[in-house]
């Protein structure tokens, strides 16, 4: 029956199925693995999913050329050197940040705090050319670590350095062009604390941006106390979206979609000791009431709860963090980049220190643990929401997960589907990749295929 049908239909009809069943056809007959390993389109849809990636809209590129540089990709991924991965540079009065956001280096002069250096990291598979400029003078002093970028809509957003003497001072978020280093043409401004974010004495940090959304952690601090909240506004209108206030640590990632994925704990005895239960909360950013609402009443969307620590154990720091769709997805349209990250395959990773505890102290370091979730693993439970928040236990969702028991002299590294991790020494000794590509770890345990 195959025989008399053309190879021309047969091509139409494996563009419209799931990348897993054309797989399958692939392997009932030899007439249909040749079409189909003779098609380039089908060849880089079935190379991209494996790949985790998305093709690039208007790359300007054939597919020919796109499949070339899309297995070249792959090749230098298999072929990794960790110094490739995990160096640091430092120069003479020149502090650099070593993780770039978006595929750009920024850094400041020593004496020099109101003026930025900018670097555009190259890369010759995905078409991206280097680049160097210089802001001879933003109008105030910048914080190299309160620094955020974003190409695809020219945004460089910069924390105004505060001086930690004198608390009555407030933080302003200025919004820049990243081109030409003045106010960026969407907004009216800067964002400043005095007028309209909440709160006196309010330090901010950046923790991401997604479209016209901009997140930040607005510490209320002082000599005494401080505690920190999570404001998530529109950066071209000034507007408040969510408000969540009085978290004693917390530490935030945007999910695809119109999703924030929030990480807390609860707090031991001494609450300024240690932590015990840490949980994650998944909210809606874009329909949120912008009203301030404390955390510990919040309606989120869904709850995802670790297990509940031992009275004898207690967790002394904790880090969110996703892997790299800005870097991966930023580039404007000048660039002609084949593929990018699906954000659907980015992972999400948890750190944690854990720690004995003594005389209700922390006393000596048990594990540093990396917890690494698919982003995709979020958004399923985030989606099937039915104005009925609902709480997950440890034993509901984290067989979908990863741990990794990591030592301080090693680095771990997520990018898209990938977690990369290098030690020095001990049984981990070396260069360690896991992938965590669904359709890539399902098609390697199909039979016969290379």
């Amino acid at each position: 029956m195959l025989d008399q049908i053309a190879a021309e239909l047969l091509l139409k009809i494996a563009v419209l199925l799931d990348l897993r069943t054309v797989l399958r056809c692939r392997q009932t007959c030899r007439r249909l693995r040749e079409i189909l390993d003779g098609n380039m389109t089908i060849q880089y849809r079935i190379q991209l999913a494996l790949a985790g990636l998305d093709d690039a809209p208007h790359a300007g590129m054939s597919v020919a050329e796109r499949l070339e540089k899309l297995r070249i990709h792959q090749r230098v991924w298999a072929e990794l050197d960790a110094r490739e991965i995990f160096s640091q540079t430092t120069e003479n009065g020149v502090h650099i940040v070593v993780f770039p956001h978006a595929g750009i280096w920024v850094h400041t002069e020593d004496g020099s705090p109101s003026s930025l250096w900018l670097h555009r990291i190259p890369s010759t598979i995905r078409g991206i050319p280097p680049g160097t400029w210089k802001f001879e003078d933003v109008g105030f002093e910048t914080d190299i670590n309160r620094l955020f970028v974003d190409p695809a809509q020219d945004l460089l957003v910069a924390i105004e350095r505060a001086d930690a003497i004198h608390w009555q001072q407030f933080s302003r978020v200025h919004l820049l062009s990243l081109s030409s280093g003045t106010c960026h043409p969407s907004t009216r401004g800067p964002i400043s604390t005095h007028d309209e974010l909440p709160g006196r004495f309010a330090q901010h940090k950046i923790f991401g941006v997604q479209g016209a959304y901009l997140g930040l952690y607005t510490n209320h601090a002082s000599p005494y106390y401080g505690h920190t909240d999570v404001i998530i506004l529109n950066w071209m209108t000034g507007a408040i979206h969510l408000w969540l206030c009085g978290f004693l640590d917390v530490n935030c990632v945007f999910l695809p979609n119109h999703f924030v994925l929030v990480l807390s704990a609860e707090y031991g005895q001494d609450i300024e000791a240690y932590y015990t239960q840490p949980y994650l909360m998944v909210f809606d950013y874009v329909h949120g009431s912008g009203k301030q609402t404390d955390c510990s009443s919040v309606q989120y969307i869904c709850k995802f709860l670790y297990p509940t620590f031992k009275d004898d154990i207690g967790m002394s720091d904790f880090a969110l963090s996703l892997s790299g769709t800005n870097q991966d997805t930023s580039y404007t349209s000048e660039h002609q980049v084949p593929f990018l990250t699906s954000a659907e395959e980015t992972l999400v990773t948890i750190s944690m220190d854990l720690w004995t505890v003594w005389k209700s102290c922390l006393s000596d370091v048990i594990d540093n643990i990396t917890h690494v979730v698919p982003a995709s693993t979020f958004m399923r439970y985030a989606q099937a929401y039915d104005r009925l928040t609902v709480v997950y236990e440890w034993g509901q969702w984290s067989t979908q997960t990863f741990m990794l028991r990591v030592d301080k002299e090693s680095c771990h590294f997520a990018w898209g589907s990938k977690l990369m991790t290098c030690s020095k020494w001990g049984p981990q000794k070396g260069l360690r990749s896991y992938e965590f590509n669904q359709c890539s770890v399902q098609v390697s345990m199909l039979p016969g295929y290379h």
